[in-house]
């Protein structure tokens, strides 16, 4: 069988190890199967499944309309992952919540993406913590650029990404830009802890696969950065199975805690980032076989 994997004109074919997918696409391969990654709407393509992997919270239209040529199409049915779309937890300024809260912005993934492909500004949260953080970043940029050091587009993702996140002690601290400004979303913050430490868990899918893992950090911001030897493999909530089957999430992650003994949804991916293991890949990848049977009989 023939897979494509369709991604926004503006990002690269595979071969970087900067997704996830390009992992699971390895055990395609070694399966028999031909994957090619395509960017942008190619008119010449054929294929047996297609995946929408384009990196952005909106999927823009025409590479929807584009997915159609294709007779299965996966994540074609979930678009905009935007944090206002898939967030049960916001809050609004004169909601009645006086625990503590989190800022983030309403773009996934800090609204990198956005930046890079689309050249969108990167949202600002105009605070003290931020207003060092950017002096640092700024000062890194130039002696970059004096040559003095080399920064890498990770480095630089990363500093942008931690400086759209802020936990606040109440709704009152919140700045009033934020409030006044569609780019960020106010959340309840309503941790797990374990052992003194933050936890969060990651459950990825893949037609009927699917693998969890929990993950524990002295940081309350979570991603690829847990402490080395917390991770562990955990079963689902069946909430959030539900979750993933109400949003029509084909392949992805979904990022979660548990709080009072009820899953609390973070956050929802489609374009995972490639530091990950290569056994949740090989783990994952038969999940597409779901999609071939499904094809073979309405062939």
């Amino acid at each position: 069988m023939k897979i494509v994997i369709v991604q926004h004109r503006n990002d690269f074919e595979g071969g970087k190890r900067a997704y996830f997918i390009e992992l699971i696409a390895d055990y395609w391969r070694g399966s028999g199967h031909e994957v090619i990654f395509i960017n942008g709407l190619h008119e010449n393509i054929t294929a047996d499944v297609a995946l929408l992997h384009v990196n952005l919270s909106i999927v823009p239209d025409e590479y929807l309309k584009y997915a159609k040529r294709f007779p299965i199409v996966l994540n074609q049915n979930i678009h905009d992952i935007r944090k206002r779309q898939i967030s049960r937890m916001l809050i609004h300024s004169k909601d009645h919540f006086e625990g503590p809260v989190i800022v983030k912005t309403d773009l996934n993934s800090a609204g990198y993406p956005e930046y890079m492909f689309l050249n969108r500004p990167i949202p600002y949260m105009r605070t003290p913590k931020n207003y060092w953080r950017s002096i640092v970043r700024n000062g890194t940029k130039l002696l970059k650029k004096l040559k003095f050091i080399e920064q890498s587009k990770g480095s630089l993702k990363n500093s942008l990404y931690r400086g759209t996140f802020e936990i606040f002690k109440n709704k009152h601290s919140v700045p009033l830009h934020i409030w006044e400004n569609e780019d960020w979303i106010v959340e309840k913050f309503l941790p797990e802890m374990e052992r003194s430490r933050f936890v969060v868990r990651n459950a990825y899918f893949l037609g009927k696969r699917m693998t969890c893992f929990k993950n524990l950090s002295i940081d309350p911001i979570i991603k690829d950065d847990a402490e080395e030897g917390t991770s562990e493999i955990i079963p689902i909530d069946e909430r959030v199975i539900q979750y993933r089957d109400y949003l029509r999430l084909d392949y992805g992650k979904i990022d979660y805690v548990m709080h009072n003994d009820v899953p609390i949804i973070l956050d929802v991916a489609k374009t995972m980032g490639g530091a990950f293991g290569h056994e949740a890949a090989k783990y994952l990848a038969p999940g597409i076989d779901d999609y071939f049977v499904h094809q073979k009989k309405f062939a």
